[in-house]
């Protein structure tokens, strides 16, 4: 009977340690995929319309990844700060197109709100043009 009690001591040990093991690998996992379908303006003007989320690690690379682009246009993304008025942060990715994936280095820091990519259309373009994808600050 005691051999007993010490195996489920044991075993309640084990799995405590692996709820909270479980609780901290979950909570650095990164933030969620946010989805967008959006149109670019022409003539190359940035387009901040995407949404913006908090950044969890500094200096992480975001990710994003481009579905469809209109056309044969391709757009350019850069990881800015303060809802899109600061892209010094983070550097230009460019040429994105149908069915690619790319990260977005930066200098952002955790915890900054407003963390957002600002989308481009990579070549001179005097139509708007459609582009869809899902993007995380990570």
């Amino acid at each position: 009977m005691r051999k007993l009690n010490r195996l489920r001591g044991g075993i309640a040990v084990v799995a405590g340690v692996g709820l909270v093991l479980g609780g901290a690998v979950a909570a650095e996992a990164g933030t969620s995929y946010a989805d967008f379908n959006v149109v670019v303006p022409q003539f190359q003007a940035p387009y901040l319309g995407v949404g913006s989320q908090t950044k969890s690690g500094s200096n992480v690379a975001g990710d994003i990844s481009i579905t469809s682009v209109g056309s044969s246009y391709t757009v350019d993304a850069t990881l800015c700060i303060a809802y899109g008025v600061n892209c010094s942060v983070g550097t230009k990715v460019l040429g994105l197109n149908d069915s690619t994936s790319a990260k977005l280095p930066n200098r952002i820091g955790s915890g900054v709100a407003g963390t957002q990519p600002v989308l481009q259309i990579g070549s001179w373009n005097v139509v708007s043009v459609q582009v869809i994808g899902r993007w995380r600050s990570n």
